[in-house]
């Protein structure tokens, strides 16, 4: 008895497999540089949730400070147009975090404080010497910097610039009017935006977050706060020493890339330059 002629099974010819192996390899650099650009931007999202949190709980203190001087006469800033208003009826506004390195234009770094045209209202100016101590104690957790500004973009409390005008801002301009404005700059003055296709964009990027005060619907100041974001490269390097057991998963670490091809720790300065 014959047994059937046995089919020969298919294999792939040299050629193809070349082809293959080169498509893959010109493949994986586009996807390593989508998984970047992801990991990128949760970590500067993630950035932003945390600025929100923490500038609503000073709008909140600072709305309540205003409202306990209703009688002093306070002037208060730009009215929000009843379009704009929240619906009494909602219990809950959460303001979530869009920023984008593709979608946001990658702004210069943040403009000189000016002279104010006016010194800010001295009701205002207590406001601010009570909430300054509240400044100094959140910044040495969160290390972000902080200005309050009175209905006219004047500082009142933060490290520096108390006594100048920011209302040329953007973003404070907008908060100004009573829109909460977030937006991304570079650290380093003069010093052009990375490129759309370089592998980390988050590196040397600085969130800043504008968010108004509303007392009666109308403008009683803003919450101007920023901070830096853990770039990927640091983060994978945190997540390393942590699994070493050199970091203590509680501790507050941060650091970048010095210009060598070394990695080592430096001091975060943004609750220096605040």
């Amino acid at each position: 008895m014959m047994r059937g002629k046995v089919r020969e099974k298919w294999r792939p010819s040299l050629a193809m497999i070349v082809f293959a192996v080169l498509a893959a390899v010109a493949v994986l650099p586009l996807v390593g540089l989508f998984f970047f650009r992801l990991y990128d931007n949760q970590l500067i999202r993630q950035t932003q949730a945390e600025l929100i949190a923490q500038s609503q709980v000073f709008a909140a203190i600072y709305a309540r400070e205003v409202v306990a001087r209703g009688g002093s006469g306070l002037a208060l800033g730009a009215e929000i147009p009843p379009e704009a208003r929240p619906d009494p009826a909602d219990q809950f506004a959460p303001i979530k975090p869009r920023l984008d390195l593709t979608a946001n234009e990658l702004l210069r770094r943040r403009p000189d404080a000016r002279d104010a045209p006016a010194p800010a209202d001295p009701a205002f100016v207590e406001i601010g010497a009570r909430l300054m101590p509240l400044i100094m104690e959140t910044q040495k957790v969160t290390l972000a910097g902080y200005r309050i500004l009175d209905p006219h973009g004047v500082v009142i409390a933060g490290r520096q610039e108390v006594g100048q005008s920011l209302a040329h801002i953007s973003e404070v301009a907008a908060a100004l009017r009573g829109e909460y404005r977030a937006v991304l700059r570079t650290r380093i003055p003069d010093k052009a935006p990375p490129p759309i296709y370089s592998i980390s964009r988050g590196v040397g990027v600085h969130v800043f977050s504008a968010m108004p005060v509303i007392v009666d619907n109308r403008v009683a100041g803003v919450i101007y706060t920023s901070r830096t974001p853990n770039n990927i490269f640091q983060h994978f390097y945190d997540e390393r020493l942590r699994r070493t057991g050199q970091i203590h998963p509680g501790r507050v670490h941060r650091g970048a890339f010095d210009h060598s091809d070394r990695l080592r720790v430096l001091p975060h300065r943004d609750a220096a330059d605040a």
